[in-house]
């Protein structure tokens, strides 16, 4: 049975499969450091590119990989140089630089989050689906109350052409904007892009949509 949660780490050969509940963040360095959050312990569990494969360095009073990750497997075909975010939904996604990738709790539909580092609480970005084409949704039903239009675009996907309308609204004092894209997959379905940040981050999240929009294939 697919589990639409389940969300492989993917990049230099390798594939990983975090334990839930995670949190994936993306290093100056390039590595990359996985959190199973366990308490009373907080297993990690840390990537290092090395000479063309990865090393593994367990944090503190971490006693195996297996304490983090459900599975992982090398010899894989490589997908490029970077990391992805593979979905058993049917998905693959571009992990940009810059953000920390969440698993997420029952009570929502979308499998992870990516927040920007050093951000404002609610300033991420998720995916929902996918959705059959036939009976996607219209974006410009999706403008809630205090929301206004922004902008409208376009741009290429791998599928096809992603529309996306950006939104403006107030929390409070603070002016907030909101990116709602419909990404192709295939010839048959659809997702739908969910972002948002503050008026200071605008310019970083918009990037950051475009990129995450057009690499999902």
């Amino acid at each position: 049975m697919i589990d639409p949660k389940r969300m492989t780490l993917v990049g230099h050969g390798w594939h990983f499969i975090p334990r839930v509940p995670f949190e994936l963040g993306r290093l100056a360095s390039g590595d990359v450091v996985m959190v199973h959050h366990s308490p009373p312990s907080v297993p990690k569990l840390r990537l290092q590119a090395h000479d063309g494969g990865l090393r593994f360095a367990l944090g503190p009073g971490t006693q195996s990989a297996e304490q983090v990750v459900h599975d992982y497997v090398d010899g894989q075909a490589l997908e490029g140089p970077d990391w992805s975010l593979g979905f058993e939904a049917g998905y693959l996604m571009p992990w940009p630089f810059g953000t920390s990738v969440w698993s997420t709790k029952g009570h929502v539909d979308w499998p992870v989050e990516l927040t920007l580092s050093g951000s404002q609480q609610d300033e991420m970005l998720y995916v929902q689906g996918p959705l059959e084409r036939q009976r996607s949704v219209v974006l410009s039903g999706l403008i809630g109350p205090g929301m206004e239009l922004a902008s409208a675009a376009e741009f290429n996907g791998t599928s096809g052409r992603i529309e996306s309308l950006e939104l403006r609204y107030q929390v409070g004092d603070r002016e907030w904007r909101q990116w709602r894209c419909l990404v192709p997959l295939g010839d048959d379905f659809t997702l739908l892009l969910t972002a948002q940040a503050t008026l200071e981050n605008q310019e970083r999240m918009r990037a950051i949509v475009e990129f995450v929009a057009t690499g999902i294939r």
